[in-house]
């Protein structure tokens, strides 16, 4: 069924090209003509097809041309069309001059043209300039320019020397900078003590910044205490704050036990706790309950 399918749309194709009207034939093999296709047959067109085709194949050209592809053949390009795209490549050259690209080709630009490429570098190099980039050429600076760019860089460094940034240089600050720069880095100090950094310098705290240290470290300790952590020093304790932590070891150590941990110590646990540190193991060992 298939093949009989397949012979009769094969039929019907060559049917409608055998039942086509010679005018028809001849439109078609223009438009493949046209179009550059390998079906065309050039002895069949008429003078005036060939000049349709050939006006086709020097639009095409034109259209390669301006884009600069390879498929542009120059020779085939009207005068005037050779003006058009030369215009518009040195146009497009300049954009691409003006923005730096690195396709630009100095060659090409107009000597109308220079004036506007030397001002547009000049403004990228004062960009690269004010941003410190390793491209910048200080040589290329007016002195407004060379004011503004060092006027910046004296700014970036500020900003490094307030941050405390490696890459400061304390050289090129002025006596109220370096002051900012102290009550930055003193600040800093007392934000890393406070947070038990081990860079912290006491020495550098201030009267209320020393007290507030101090506290933290207070309630630190406390908190390792209650914690039962190695870092509590329970000489720094206060009596109540003693006890709180003896509680707290207390309810951990009965907390042990009712989980049987290692840690168990049963004779810090009461009566009532022995009871239920009993019931508790049973529950977990009910096999072993009953012997």
């Amino acid at each position: 069924m298939r093949i009989r399918t397949t012979f009769l749309l094969a039929l019907a194709a060559a049917s409608a090209g055998w039942s086509q009207s010679p005018g028809a034939s001849e439109k078609a093999n223009l438009n493949q003509c046209i179009g550059g296709l390998r079906g065309c047959d050039f002895s069949r067109l008429s003078s005036g097809e060939i000049a349709q085709v050939a006006a086709a194949v020097r639009k095409v050209n034109l259209s390669h041309c301006k884009a600069r592809s390879t498929g542009c053949d120059p020779t085939l390009l009207d005068p005037a069309d050779v003006a058009a795209v030369t215009a518009g490549y040195k146009q497009r050259n300049l954009e691409r001059c003006v923005e730096g690209g690195i396709d630009c080709d100095p060659g090409l630009v107009d000597a109308k043209d220079v004036a506007v490429l030397t001002v547009a570098r000049r403004q990228r190099n004062l960009d690269q300039c004010l941003k410190g980039l390793a491209n910048c050429d200080p040589s290329a600076l007016d002195a407004t320019q060379a004011a503004a760019v060092s006027t910046a860089a004296a700014q970036r460094n500020l900003e490094k020397c307030l941050n405390g940034a490696v890459s400061c240089d304390p050289a090129l600050l002025n006596a109220a900078q370096i002051a900012a720069v102290r009550e930055a880095a003193r600040r800093r100090n007392a934000e890393k003590c406070l947070n038990n950094s081990p860079v912290c310098d006491p020495t550098l705290l201030d009267a209320k910044q020393a007290a507030a240290f101090k506290e933290s470290a207070r309630l630190r300790n406390v908190q390792n205490c209650n914690k039962g952590l190695i870092a509590c020093d329970l000489l720094q304790l206060s009596p109540a704050e003693r006890s709180a932590a003896e509680a707290a070891a207390l309810d951990r150590n009965y907390k042990n036990c009712l989980q049987g941990f290692a840690g168990c110590d049963p004779s810090r646990l009461n009566a009532p706790q022995l009871n239920d540190v009993a019931e508790a193991f049973r529950r977990r060992n009910p096999a072993k309950a009953g012997r």
